[in-house]
């Protein structure tokens, strides 16, 4: 009955469950293949951020076009994505420069990542046949790849921006330090 109880206590009044500062436990057994590090889910967050276009992995400059990103983040795993980064203005960006696109959150030291994208108006090297995005260990920002057959994996530069319809669509799921 007292567990009842505590549950009662856990209903706010628009039926929602409210967990208690602790998180909800799923117990710590284990099939026998691998120790349980953590059963408790004490971390969960949605939410928005600024999504900025710049020519470096640190530092560099950022594109004057910002478009709202979105994210969900549950324990260490975050899903993060933004729509319809249109008309990208590469204007005072370094040419040659990768294009690198902010983060929530930064990542991991083991990185870890993947994700689609969907681009138009982007131009690539002759070959390509996918384009990928990925994040480099405790980064704070990702990177789009083109990749195809007969050609090296390389970065989206600045220059593959050269129209005003340019977009881009993107979803990442990554892991996070913190």
């Amino acid at each position: 009955m007292s567990n009842a109880r505590i549950l009662a206590n856990t209903i706010n009044s628009s039926s929602q469950i409210v967990v208690p500062s602790g998180g909800v436990n799923f117990g710590t057994s284990t099939d026998g293949t691998g120790t349980v590090t953590g059963g408790v889910l004490d971390d969960y967050e949605e939410g928005t951020y600024v999504v900025n276009m710049y020519d470096a992995a640190s530092g560099g400059i950022a594109s004057s076009t910002q478009v709202t990103g979105r994210y969900t983040k549950i324990g260490q795993v975050v899903i993060a994505s933004f729509d319809a980064f249109n008309d990208v203005s590469t204007s005072g960006l370094t040419a040659g420069n990768a294009v690198n696109f902010t983060l929530p959150f930064a990542a991991s030291s083991t990185g870890r990542s993947t994700g689609t994208v969907q681009l138009h108006g982007v131009t690539f090297p002759n070959s390509t046949t996918y384009v990928v995005t990925s994040v480099t260990d405790s980064g704070s920002r990702a990177t789009l790849n083109v990749c195809g057959s007969g050609i090296a994996d390389t970065t989206v530069k600045v220059q593959n921006f050269e129209t005003s319809n340019d977009v881009v669509n993107w979803t990442l799921c990554y892991r996070t330090g913190a």
